[in-house]
């Protein structure tokens, strides 16, 4: 029997899957696991878990969270599972963690947040039970999913206040794709249910601010700001946007970017050709170039082993994932 915890982990990732993933594959599976990680209301928040095929409770894979995106109120739970099946598929165990949505009169993106860094929280704290490795945690955000990923790296505030902080809730990488991060200058979130614009007078105009917190709405609109927390000593992070992408984006990936680089955060920038957002409804040749970045990025940090997997199938296969 392998008792030494690390050869068992080089064991396990060498077993994950090295043969040609089809994308048409990754829309039928298995089910996923069904897991309730947190009670808000007398309401289960679920995570849907994926397992590579084999998986056992002590096994010490790496794990991969995906977070859909949906401009905070909206969005499809279930569009992430095509990418949580491929990761599984790689030896990774996957999740998609569902978050309560903006809602008026009810849930804030302060909420959401809450609900990501439990989420982070709760694997953590089950790894061995889940055969996750606890230091293996890499979270995958798309469009407010990655501006929720950026903010469990970067702001400490947040935390539900029953659970044990001295258990981070930190991921241990990072991937964005297309992220939304400027709540100072875009008005996207003044769009949002529960959300209004103000107009402090140290800003010299209007802010897109979330209701339920801080005094003004700069407390409001800095307090989920990612790029004003960056700071040394966060996870290495891939930042993914498409080259014809809304230049909101484009200018928001690109700056964080540099903000951690200049930190001397490990920060990589993909740039994919064409528009990419959301990552559920891109062309299939984006999505494929998209995972496969993630892929190689996560294996650059001993996350996963080998070389991607996910191709393309042949001409006239209904591939949409």
């Amino acid at each position: 029997m392998i008792r030494h915890p690390l050869l068992l982990a080089t064991l396990v990732s060498v077993m994950a899957c090295t043969h040609p993933v089809r994308i048409s594959e990754l829309k039928t599976g298995p089910e996923p696991r069904t897991i309730s990680y947190r009670m808000v209301n007398a309401q289960e928040v679920k995570l849907f878990m994926f397992e590579p095929d084999g998986h056992r409770p002590s096994h010490h894979r790496a794990a991969v969270i995906i977070l859909h995106g949906g401009d905070w109120f909206t969005g499809d739970l279930q569009a992430a599972f095509p990418i949580a099946r491929y990761f599984a598929a790689r030896g990774a165990v996957a999740f998609c963690a569902e978050y309560r949505l903006v809602k008026p009169a009810g849930p804030t993106v302060f909420d959401s947040l809450a609900d990501c860094k439990s989420a982070v929280r709760y694997i953590r704290n089950n790894a061995a039970r889940l055969g996750v490795d606890s230091a293996r945690i890499a979270v995958f955000g798309d469009s407010a999913g990655a501006h929720l990923a950026a903010c469990l790296a970067s702001i400490a505030e947040f935390d539900p206040p029953d659970e044990d902080r001295s258990v981070s809730s930190a991921p241990n990488a990072l991937i964005l794709v297309n992220p939304f991060i400027d709540t100072i200058d875009s008005t996207r979130l003044a769009k949002l249910p529960g959300v209004k614009e103000l107009v402090p007078e140290k800003a010299g105009g209007s802010v897109p601010t979330l209701l339920g917190y801080g005094r003004t709405s700069d407390d409001r609109a800095l307090a989920i700001w990612p790029y004003r927390h960056i700071k040394a000593g966060q996870p290495p992070a891939l930042l993914i946007h498409g080259a014809a992408s809304d230049m909101q984006i484009v200018y928001d990936t690109r700056r964080l970017a540099q903000a951690m680089q200049a930190a001397e955060i490990g920060c990589k920038l993909h740039v994919v050709q064409g528009v990419s957002h959301p990552l559920a409804r891109a062309r299939i040749e984006v999505y494929i170039e998209t995972l496969r970045a993630a892929d190689r990025f996560l294996a650059s940090l001993g996350f996963l082993d080998g070389e991607p997997t996910l191709v393309a199938d042949p001409p006239g296969t209904p591939a949409s994932p």
